[in-house]
Parts: C-alpha cells; sequence; structure tokens
C-alpha cells in the first residue's frame, strides 16, 4: 500500500515539503531548510542555505504565513522573485545572515503582506531587474524593521520599499534603502499609509533625486 503524502503549502529551492520530507528537510547547496508545522506560523529555518531561483520561487507558500529563521551565511539568487507569500505575513528572525538577489520584473524580491525584519544578523536585498517593477521590498500591508542587525535593500529601479500601509522603523539595526533609476524617478520608500519612527535617537538621512537614499540608525 502506497502512504498518501500531506502537502503544506511551503515550498524551497524548488521542492514542496510533504510528510515526506518533512523531518530531513529539503537540501540547499551545502545546507538546509527544515519546516516546524507545530508552531503557528509555521517556523522555516535556513540552515547555510544555498537557494536558486532559475525556475521556481526561492521560498514560496501557498496559504501559510512563516516565521523564517535564520542560521549561518544564506543565499537566495537567480531569476525569479526570492521570497513569496502572497496574502500571508513573514517575519525574519536569527542571528544568521541572508543575501537575496533574486528578483522579479514585477513583484521584486520578496513580495508578502506585512513583513517584519527582526534579524540580529545582516540582511541584503539586491534587486538585479533594470526593469520597471513595484518594488524591491514588496509588503501588501505594512513593512517593519525592527531587529538589532542591519538591513540593506538596493533597488535597480523604484522602490527599494514599497508598502500598501505604513512602513514602520522601531529596531535599533542600521537600515539602507536605495532606490535607483535612469529617469529621475527613483524612491527610497513608497508608502501608502505613513513612515514611521517608533522608539527614541532615531537618525534619517534622505539622499538626491535618481540615487534615492533613505538610512535610519539607532544613535
Amino acid at each position: 500500500m502506497i502512504e498518501d503524502r500531506t502537502l503544506y503549502g511551503v515550498e524551497v529551492n524548488g521542492k514542496e515539503f510533504t510528510s515526506f520530507n518533512i523531518e530531513e528537510g529539503i537540501p540547499c547547496g551545502d545546507g538546509k531548510a527544515t519546516l516546524d508545522i507545530s508552531t503557528t506560523p509555521y517556523t522555516l529555518t535556513l540552515d547555510n542555505a544555498e537557494i536558486l531561483t532559475n525556475d521556481s520561487y526561492g521560498i514560496m507558500t501557498d496559504g501559510q504565513s512563516l516565521n523564517i529563521v535564520l542560521i549561518g551565511e544564506n543565499s537566495i539568487d537567480g531569476q525569479d522573485i526570492g521570497i513569496y507569500c502572497r496574502d500571508q505575513d513573514v517575519t525574519i528572525t536569527g542571528n544568521g545572515n541572508l543575501t537575496v538577489s533574486a528578483s522579479s520584473m514585477y513583484l521584486g524580491s520578496v513580495y508578502a503582506r506585512n513583513i517584519v525584519f527582526k534579524n540580529e544578523g545582516n540582511i541584503t536585498f539586491y534587486d538585479e531587474e533594470d526593469s520597471p517593477h513595484s518594488g524591491t521590498v514588496v509588503g501588501r500591508g505594512s513593512v517593519t524593521f525592527a531587529g538589532s542587525g542591519n538591513v540593506d535593500v538596493t533597488s535597480l529601479y523604484e522602490p527599494a520599499v514599497d508598502a500598501t500601509v505604513d512602513v514602520i522603523f522601531s529596531g535599533k539595526g542600521e537600515v539602507s534603502l536605495k532606490g535607483y533609476t535612469h529617469y529621475n524617478l527613483g524612491s527610497a520608500v513608497n508608502a501608502d499609509g505613513s513612515i514611521l519612527l517608533n522608539g527614541e535617537n532615531r537618525k534619517i538621512t534622505l539622499g538626491s533625486t535618481g540615487e534615492s537614499t533613505c538610512v535610519t540608525k539607532a544613535t
């Protein structure tokens, strides 16, 4: 008798988590990705993972919000979107580092509802698509920078961060947002709601049009 497999609605590195591989995880280069389905939301741990997106999204969920925990050095690279969680939330935590250079023409490098950075390590998003899209970090709710680690976002078009609601800076880490464009339309941050600074002793520096930069750091 062939056992039916259970699907968990989370795909990494072109492979879907199922009841057949949930214990050992999904290989990602020399590292791996593991999924804990006992937590709400699910916890996806990247442990020195090297993820490619040439044939599929780097990380994709179907009806699942995710808490992504970083361990060691992690990367998502390729020709399609790095992290895609349509209508779901994503929180990135952990003391590891993450570099995302994968991007989609219209969806950017990470696309989700609410995106929260609670990282202790450093995170870098670099959008390699020199064509119009809705941003590199795209939140169809709010985007919140609440970590003690640094976040660096660079877009070759505009903007670096695009939020349907608010963009919130509340962490102790340095956040550097750069929006580039050939047509002097670049912007570091686009928020349909508000740009909020929560907490004390925060600093913002805005760059010039065409190379728009927003840097915020606890002082």
